[in-house]
């Protein structure tokens, strides 16, 4: 009876023994890892560990990135823009074994870089700056600079304003300014560029009537519709000037068409259209959206600073013909109740400042 008892004893011990061996983890370690240094441009690497419940943690997140799956640990090293080498190490950790430390180094940034290299400036913008990484000290200058009007100022060690001093015109600029740092590396050219006005943007404005079969001489107002594709154009006549019609600004030209309902102030209904000959007789009213339009090409006069628009059928209607656009108003739209201006073979002239 006690050989038994002991016995199973013996069994009992050796049992836990072996139940206790099969539950301890392995010990954690490394296998590989990809790359421990890197240049300056960065990159990522993998570090590979025989466990898969493993925890890990930079400590330089704010370069050096990492995120694990499974027993494949993922390293993301940005770019390093200082001039000083830098490190920074992954900590590895699994439960019951000490931690693994795997450190990495970047290589110190030699050079420059200047983001943007090309700068568009307006009237709108007389000013931009371009922002500069550069290991060293670095200077600036001008190869190509007409009339000088292109200018610079280093703000701080990592920027440069540069500006415009003249107005958008008849004509464009193009500059060349070279960033050279002081170490021997590759110098860096920004590009600039003052485009000429648009013929868009010099329509704008009061337009005098120098020419009207008509007699009729209120002037005519362009502002903005959508840039660069359309205006609002205000007669000076009574009741119309709250009332704009549309004027197209098509490959350069301008364009009016027939048939517009231009406003109410909610008694008087106010419109314009075009009366003209059918194969080149009578005399129709063309009111009918788009049946007709005139058109205009836009003549600079440079040395007297005026430019001009001479109003003709673009040829849209064929048979129909519009010569004379006339605004009306009424109790509704297409009353026509009271005349209120007639333009014929009309030109309208206004001077313009560069």
């Amino acid at each position: 009876m006690k050989r038994t008892i002991f016995l199973v004893t013996v069994l009992s011990f050796l049992l836990m023994g072996a139940c206790s061996k099969q539950s301890s983890p392995d010990a954690l370690e490394l296998k590989s890892v990809s790359a421990k240094t890197f240049p300056s441009s960065g990159g990522v690497g993998t570090i590979e560990v025989n466990r898969e419940d493993v925890q890990v943690e930079s400590t330089q997140p704010d370069w050096l990135k990492v995120s694990v799956f499974e027993s494949t640990i993922l390293f993301n090293v940005w770019s390093n823009s200082s001039a000083q080498e830098r490190t920074g190490s992954v900590l590895i950790r699994a439960e019951g074994s000490p931690d693994l430390t795997v450190t990495v180094s970047q290589a110190a940034f030699h050079g420059i870089n200047v983001t943007p290299t090309s700068l568009t400036f307006s009237d709108d913008v007389s000013e931009l700056s371009v922002a500069v990484v550069a290991s060293g000290d670095f200077t600036v200058d001008f190869t190509e600079n007409p009339g000088n009007i292109f200018s610079y100022a280093v703000e701080n060690e990592h920027m440069v304003k540069f500006a415009v001093s003249r107005a958008q015109g008849r004509e464009s600029f193009s500059g060349r300014a070279v960033i050279t740092p002081s170490d021997g590396a590759e110098p860096v050219v920004v590009s600039l560029y003052l485009p000429k006005k648009s013929v868009y943007d010099y329509l704008l404005g009061t337009w005098e009537v120098a020419s009207n079969a008509a007699q009729d001489t209120y002037p005519m107002t362009f502002r903005v519709k959508e840039s660069q594709s359309s205006y609002y154009v205000y007669v000076d006549a009574p009741g119309l000037k709250a009332f704009p019609f549309v004027a197209e600004f098509v490959n350069g030209n301008v364009k009016i068409s027939t048939g517009q309902e231009m406003g109410t102030d909610g008694t008087t209904y106010y419109n314009l259209h075009f009366n003209g000959p059918m194969n080149g007789s009578g005399n129709y009213i063309l009111n009918t959206p788009g049946r007709v339009a005139v058109e205009a090409v836009p003549i600079f006069d440079e040395g007297a600073g005026k430019i001009t628009l001479t109003f003709t059928d673009n040829g849209q209607g064929k048979e129909y013909v519009a010569r004379d656009m006339v605004f009306w108003c009424g109790k509704k739209y297409w009353s026509f109740e009271s005349k209120i201006a007639q333009y014929t073979n009309f030109v309208l002239k206004k001077s313009y400042v560069e």
